[in-house]
């Protein structure tokens, strides 16, 4: 679960007028698919709270917040649970540590100055282990030697025949 402040209360929101956005990386695990139609991420919208206005917004994940593979624009809940399993662009297993949740607009709005979506939190209900850092491939120094030595060889045979 990833808190945009306190849990329950009133975050920044999302400028209706700046079509603003927030990406959010999970870190202590991962979104996954859950094999079935149940709803594998969740989205809190606390625009609702108090009579105010629950605001629209577009939901997008991603395994390394470059790609982003898009879930629609949700509006007229303040839960929302989003199925990932046979979105296009999603394949079974898939781990994503990305979420962006951009302001729709021409949606509802609570108006000045909070107009945009009050997104509360974000939360990986399937969840998989956090995505570690590719492992950097360490050429060993004894490898690393020989092959200077073997181009400094080639090197002293071009330098004798010229």
């Amino acid at each position: 679960m990833f808190a945009l402040g306190n849990p329950g209360g009133s975050p920044d929101n999302l400028d209706n007028s700046l079509f603003g956005f927030v990406t959010v990386e999970f870190t202590d695990n991962s979104l996954t698919t859950s094999g079935d139609d149940s709803a594998d991420l969740f989205v809190f919208e606390v625009g609702s709270s108090g009579g105010g206005v629950i605001e629209s917004f577009q939901v997008e994940i991603s395994k390394d917040a470059s790609t982003w593979i898009d879930l629609g624009i949700v509006s007229g809940d303040a839960v929302v649970g989003l199925d990932i399993d046979g979105v296009a662009g999603v394949i079974a297993g898939d781990v994503f540590s990305f979420v962006r949740v951009t302001d729709a607009p021409g949606g509802a709005t609570s108006g000045s100055p909070f107009g945009g979506p009050d997104i509360d939190a974000i939360g990986a209900i399937s969840s998989a282990p956090p995505i570690a850092d590719p492992p950097i491939s360490v050429v060993p120094l004894p490898a690393a030697g020989w092959a200077l030595l073997s181009a400094l060889a080639v090197l002293m045979g071009f330098r004798r025949r010229a």
